[in-house]
């Protein structure tokens, strides 16, 4: 494979070098001529100036079109760093820095993962009136070696993130005594203070009593805002979209409502939140609906709604959708569709206005979740619900980053049975993929699990990594 050495010189000195030799030799050949003959030195500089800087330019295409590059040939150019009057500046293309340990410009963590890939981040709790909410910190890429920490001791499903200032941002359910036990009551969000988490603060976003089916989606901006959409679950009608007005969200705007019960949000490529939720019979055709809230300002007051697809009621109106950018910085949906089929589509506008479907396998699903590989090809990760059979954790690949074919592995373990048997795919700092999911012990009890590609197309895995404890996951966030 070709390489190329850059050899960098000043021309402050460089230039002058050679200008002051040639100098020297015009001095001469101007005092060697009859002495009658006016020499203007200022001039005679000029000359110098010129033929050295025309000597220089030959030299420099001579080396560089008699070098190859590729093939193993060296490639040499000489590259004259400018001088801090210059107008025009020499600079390293981006990729030549992926392994600085520096996400820099023109990188991202498909170009570079090594630089831009954060370490594995995921919550876990016992459950079973154990309330002790842990965060975890991978210190390698198969979450052999974890470092945890304690988030709150009353805490519940939680999601977590790392924020654009470089330290992870918790948003759970949290735990009150009743007359009769602990139950799960409020949104809270905890954030590191610190980079060990050693510091935590705490925030309370909703007070109310959590019922069964309760969603709830996390996303910070660009701007270090944390955005929060909440759905109260229990078939109760309805969304509400919180923006923090500070990093920790120790405030809190008014929220906006939607419709909507199963709902998930990103950020977009404009700093500002797109929402996917699900509704039933808004259109009073008696059918399932999945639709795509645009903020169209910084505190989504301004929005519209887009009409994604509609299908006939089938027993459930869980479309349980999810919504991430992808690498082309549109959004990507994944849901449960017509007969609770996994259905994966591309939005070609930021508003998903226009949208392709990438595909829509006769798989009964409960449960996905959307990544990315290395190469842009979006991953799914899902519950597959078998009809009287047993249920199986399943990947699903595409070939491309259209999804022109696609295939599916079964990943390993039985799924979980608790609550939310949630799914989440992530980007290791080696470019391969890393799925974090629940799976059920022989106990009864669920374990969170993690399993990491081996290859780039993700068809074999390493051995299953287990996290610290038992209990529920609610995103494995790189």
């Amino acid at each position: 494979m070709g390489w190329c050495r850059v050899i960098v010189f000043d021309n402050n000195s460089f230039i002058a070098s050679v200008q002051n030799a040639f100098l020297f030799i015009l001095q001469l050949f101007f005092s060697s001529m009859d002495s009658t003959i006016v020499v203007n030195h200022s001039r005679v500089e000029s000359y110098a100036f010129v033929i050295s800087v025309v000597l220089i330019s030959l030299i420099g295409l001579t080396l560089f079109s008699s070098s190859t590059i590729g093939g193993g040939a060296l490639a040499t150019s000489i590259a004259l760093h400018p001088s801090p009057a210059a107008s025009a500046s020499v600079s390293i293309p981006p990729s030549l820095k992926c392994g600085n340990n520096v996400c820099g410009a023109g990188e991202d963590i498909y170009s570079c993962p090594a630089d831009c890939a954060k370490k594995p981040l995921y919550s876990t709790y016992p459950g079973y009136n154990n309330f002790n909410l842990v965060g975890n910190i991978c210190q390698d890429s198969l979450c052999q070696s974890v470092s945890s920490f304690t988030v709150t001791s009353n805490g519940g499903l939680a999601i977590s993130a790392w924020a654009p200032d470089g330290l992870p941002i918790f948003l759970h359910q949290t735990a009150v005594n009743t007359p009769v036990g602990p139950t799960l009551s409020g949104l809270d969000v905890s954030k590191c203070r610190t980079a060990s988490c050693s510091t935590i603060s705490h925030a309370s976003i909703v007070s109310t009593t959590f019922l069964s089916g309760t969603y709830y989606s996390l996303s910070v901006n660009a701007q270090n805002v944390p955005w929060i959409y909440y759905a109260p679950g229990n078939g109760t009608p309805g969304s509400q979209l919180y923006r923090c007005l500070s990093s920790d969200c120790s405030s809190v705007a008014s929220p906006v409502l939607f419709p909507g019960v199963n709902v998930s949000m990103a950020i977009g490529q404009d700093d500002l939140p797109i929402l996917v939720h699900d509704a039933y019979n808004t259109l009073g055709t008696q059918q399932n609906e999945l639709y795509v809230e645009k903020c169209d300002n910084v505190d989504c007051s301004l929005n519209h709604s887009v009409f994604l697809d509609g299908w006939a009621y089938n027993g459930s109106s869980s479309a349980r959708p999810q919504i991430i950018l992808g690498p082309d910085g549109n959004p990507y949906i994944v849901y449960n569709g017509s007969q609770e089929h996994l259905k994966l589509i591309r939005c070609d506008t930021s508003d998903c206005s226009s949208f392709t479907v990438l595909a829509n396998p006769s798989k009964k699903v409960i449960y996905s979740a959307i990544g990315f590989l290395q190469n842009k090809s979006p991953i799914v990760a899902f519950y597959h619900d078998i009809p009287f059979q047993t249920t199986k954790n399943v990947l699903l690949t595409c070939s491309d980053s259209l999804c022109s074919t696609h295939s599916t592995v079964d990943l390993p373990g039985k799924p979980g049975t608790g609550a939310n048997p949630s799914y989440s795919v992530s980007m290791a700092s080696d470019g391969k993929a890393i799925i974090g999911y629940n799976v059920v012990l022989p106990s009864g009890n669920d374990q969170f699990t993690i399993v990491k590609c081996l290859d780039a197309l993700c068809q074999t895995f390493s051995s299953t990594q287990t996290a610290v404890g038992i209990g529920y996951q609610h995103n494995l966030s790189t």
